[in-house]
């Protein structure tokens, strides 16, 4: 009750489960891109393709259902409902998340410092999972040299408390040493600082509503200027006539003249290195780029393999990240042999309307799928009789075969 009381203490639960609270709670360091730029996970957010990626990724998981199966004799599968852990992945996680949110925040955690983490509040009384509380960010894991991994949680205040590796749901990234997640901002901290950058300059750049830059000439025979009085004139023209107001008319007395100093956006080449960067950072993170707004290779025949790609490329071994962690972490070994822990995919492969229509036909005119069945991941109400499987009449097993009469003589 310790840690317990200590995470109640420090972390209110009001607003823990939101990215903003996700983002202040990560506390692993920052780094310095040759750019200059510093990159946190709160400032790679700020890039706008980062922020997309991690979106797209943390949103597409947690909208998928995870479900806790019993595995069946037969080599098929039922979903085992009246498992206490069914409830917690498939209704409400904690008190204050819900799936969504939970799943959500720790693939968020995951994706920008290489993993994520919950503590598992356990029945005194027989140890089944009651509450998983996501602790993202504030999770320190160290292997000793007898190869046993040990866990400290983190408060605001920095100091740390070791917990009990069955109270702790750990779900690292990619590994090289096999026991931290890599974090992708670290190594990808080139490519965000340069991103980041690019945005900066972008701004200044529009700012200034992307036009070139003047010089005003004054006639040889002009007064010559105070130093605060060409300050002024220089303050009093950027503000009459720079950024919203560059296109209204301008006044220049005493024979001045202006000269534009002719550099472009296509010349400073910010635009293309935006679109490189785009493109690097849907690479680290393994998102097909349709899937941030960037169409520029995608046609309307190859949209669905990309969905389908994502699924497979991108979703599915993060997925299978998630669900062994899930089954290691609240299933006993025993349980781990009868029950296992997946995520129902069927809504993002779900096709256009039509072609369902024509796959459900197929499976249920070749047996392989009951007319209520198709109904039911159609969202509609089973009906009576569509329980049944369907073959074709001239299909028939060997055992059924009627024999042939022989002929008379």
């Amino acid at each position: 009750m310790g840690l317990l009381s200590a995470l109640a203490r420090t972390a209110p639960r009001a607003d823990v489960g939101s990215t903003q609270e996700l983002l202040r709670l990560i506390t692993s360091g920052s780094y310095e891109s040759e750019t200059g730029e510093v990159v946190t996970p709160q400032s790679a957010m700020q890039a706008a393709t980062v922020f997309a990626c991690v979106r797209v990724i943390m949103e597409d998981i947690g909208k998928l259902p995870c479900h806790v199966y019993r595995r069946l004799p037969n080599g098929g599968k039922e979903r085992a409902t009246n498992h206490p852990v069914y409830g917690l992945l498939r209704r409400i996680p904690n008190a204050w998340q819900t799936p969504m949110s939970f799943f959500g925040s720790a693939v968020a955690s995951l994706e920008l410092i290489g993993a994520g983490a919950a503590y598992i509040t356990r029945d005194p009384r027989n140890g089944r999972p009651l509450e998983l509380l996501p602790i993202n960010g504030r999770l320190r894991v160290e292997q000793d040299a007898d190869w046993k991994v040990r866990y400290y949680v983190r408060d605001r205040n920095g100091g740390e408390q070791p917990v009990d590796p069955k109270h702790v749901l750990y779900i690292p990234g990619p590994s090289l040493d096999g026991v931290t997640g890599m974090s992708t901002i670290g190594y990808m901290r080139e490519t965000i600082g340069t991103a980041i950058a690019t945005e900066r300059h972008a701004s200044r750049f529009f700012r200034n509503s992307a036009r070139p830059s003047i010089v005003v000439e004054r006639p040889k025979d002009a007064p010559v200027w105070s130093p605060e009085a060409a300050d002024k004139f220089v303050r009093d023209l950027a503000d009459r006539w720079g950024g919203k107001n560059s296109s209204s008319v301008g006044l220049l007395e005493e024979g001045m003249t202006a000269k534009a100093l002719t550099i472009s956006a296509k010349d400073a080449q910010f635009l293309e290195t935006r679109g490189y960067n785009r493109s690097d950072i849907c690479g680290f993170f393994r998102v097909a780029p349709h899937k941030v707004a960037d169409l520029s290779r995608s046609t309307n025949n190859n949209i669905e393999h990309q969905g389908l790609e994502h699924l497979t490329d991108c979703l599915l071994p993060r997925l299978v990240r998630i669900e062994q962690a899930l089954s290691r972490a609240l299933l006993t070994p025993d349980e781990q042999e009868e029950y296992v822990i997946e995520f129902l995919v069927d809504s993002v492969l779900r096709a256009d309307f039509k072609t369902r229509m024509e796959g459900y036909g197929v499976a249920i005119q070749n047996g392989m799928m009951a007319p209520n069945e198709a109904r039911v991941k159609e969202n509609e109400n089973p009906r009576e009789g569509g329980d049944h499987f369907w073959r074709p009449a001239n299909m028939v097993r060997d055992d059924e075969r009627t024999p042939t009469p022989p002929k008379a003589d």
